[in-house]
C-alpha cells in the first residue's frame, strides 16, 4: 500500500512538472466563461410571409393571435415573391378569395416541396383556415400531459451534459496516454520494471491521479455554471465512474504505441466514436442500438438529469452500476496489457 501511495505522489508531481494544472486551469477559464456567453435561448426568426385578399381579411386577425409580426402580413405579391427569391428559406402564402366562393391558397417556395411538406404545409394552412372561418371539421383533440409541465432549461444548461461527458470525463483517456510515451521515451519504464512496485500498482496509482483531478475539474466546473442547486453527490459519483472507465481504457489503448504521433489518429478515431451519442442526445428520435452499446451514451443522459436537477433514482443507479462493470472489466484489460506490452517491451 505504502508503494502505491508513493507511485500516486509521483505521478502527482509529474502532474505539476509537465504543467498539467496549468493546462487545465486556462481550460475551466475557457469553458466556464464560454458557458456565461451562450444565450438563454436563440431567437426564432419567422420565414414566413402572408397576403390575405379575403373578404373582411379572415385570415390577418388569426395570423396575429398565432404570434405572426405585422412587417410578415403583407399586401403586394410582387414584394412576397422578391423575399422568397432573396432566401431559400422564406415561404410565401396568399390567401384569394373570390366573391363568396371559398378561400384558395397560393403557396410561393424555393426548391421542389416533398410529399410529406405539403402535407404538413396543407394541414398547417387548413387550420388557419379553419380558424379563421369558425368552421370545425372535427370535433379536435384533446392532450393529456404526463410527468407536469415539461421542463424549460435554458440553452447553456442543455450543453452542459456534452462538456462533462465529452471534454471532463474523457480528461484521463487523453494525459494518461502522454504520460506513458513520456515515460517510455525518457526510459522510466525500464526503471520500474526492476523495481518491486508491481504492475497493479503501476495502473492504480495512475487511474487514481487522473480520476481525482478529472472529479475536481468537474465539481469545479458545475461550481462556476450552474452554481449549488444540483446533487453535487450524484455528480462526484457519476464523474468518478466514467472518467474511471475513460482513464483505464486510455491507458489499454496506448500501450500499442510508442509515441503520441502514433496513437494520434487511432486515439482521436476512439474519441469521435465516443462523441456519437452526442447526435442522440440533441436529436432523441435518432438512437440506433449500436449507439446506445456506446459507454457514452448512458453517461450523457445520466449527466443531463443531473444538470437539470432531477433526483438521482433506479436510472441513475443502474448507470453507475453498468460503468463500474465497464470498469472492472477494463481495468483487467489495463493490468494484462500493461503487463505485456509495456513492462515486458522495455526488457
Amino acid at each position: 500500500m505504502k508503494r502505491f501511495f508513493n507511485l500516486a505522489a509521483q505521478e502527482t508531481l509529474l502532474v505539476f512538472r509537465n504543467k498539467f494544472h496549468w493546462f487545465m486551469l486556462v481550460l475551466l477559464v475557457m469553458m466556464g466563461g464560454a458557458y456565461h456567453l451562450i444565450p438563454d435561448s436563440i431567437p426564432k426568426t419567422d420565414n414566413r410571409y402572408f397576403i390575405d385578399n379575403t373578404k373582411g381579411k379572415l385570415l390577418t386577425a388569426v395570423l396575429t393571435n398565432h404570434g405572426v409580426p405585422a412587417g410578415n402580413i403583407l399586401t403586394d405579391k410582387n414584394s412576397i415573391t422578391a423575399l422568397v427569391a432573396s432566401n431559400r428559406d422564406n415561404i410565401g402564402i396568399i390567401l384569394d378569395q373570390a366573391g363568396d366562393a371559398a378561400p384558395v391558397f397560393t403557396v410561393i417556395h424555393n426548391g421542389e416541396l416533398s410529399a410529406h411538406e405539403k402535407n404538413i404545409l396543407h394541414s398547417g394552412l387548413e387550420e388557419l383556415l379553419t380558424d379563421s372561418t369558425a368552421e370545425k371539421k372535427s370535433n379536435g383533440f384533446v392532450t393529456v400531459e404526463l410527468g407536469g409541465p415539461a421542463l424549460k432549461v435554458p440553452l447553456r444548461v442543455s450543453l452542459l451534459p456534452v462538456l462533462l461527458t465529452f471534454e471532463v470525463m474523457v480528461l484521463g483517456f487523453l494525459f494518461v496516454a502522454v504520460v506513458i510515451f513520456q515515460e517510455k521515451q525518457e526510459g522510466s519504464i525500464r526503471a520500474y520494471r526492476v523495481s518491486p512496485g508491481g504492475v497493479c500498482a503501476y495502473v492504480l496509482s495512475k487511474t487514481l491521479v487522473w480520476v481525482v483531478l478529472s472529479v475536481l475539474y468537474g465539481i469545479v466546473l458545475l461550481l462556476a455554471t450552474v452554481g449549488f442547486g444540483i446533487d453535487y453527490l450524484a455528480a462526484a459519483m457519476l464523474l468518478t465512474a466514467g472518467s474511471l472507465l475513460m482513464t483505464l481504457f486510455g491507458m489499454a489503448v496506448a500501450v500499442f504505441f510508442s509515441s503520441i504521433s502514433e496513437w494520434f489518429f487511432i486515439g482521436v478515431a476512439i474519441l469521435v466514436i465516443n462523441m456519437l451519442p452526442q447526435v442522440s442526445f440533441l436529436y432523441p428520435v435518432f438512437a440506433p442500438a449500436w449507439i446506445t452499446l456506446l459507454p457514452s451514451y448512458p453517461m450523457i443522459f445520466a449527466a443531463r438529469d443531473i444538470v437539470f436537477g432531477q433526483p438521482a433514482g433506479s436510472a441513475f443507479w443502474s448507470v453507475i452500476g453498468l460503468l463500474a462493470a465497464e470498469s472492472a472489466v477494463m481495468l483487467a484489460a489495463a493490468l494484462v496489457l500493461v503487463r505485456l506490452k509495456l513492462m515486458k517491451k522495455e526488457r
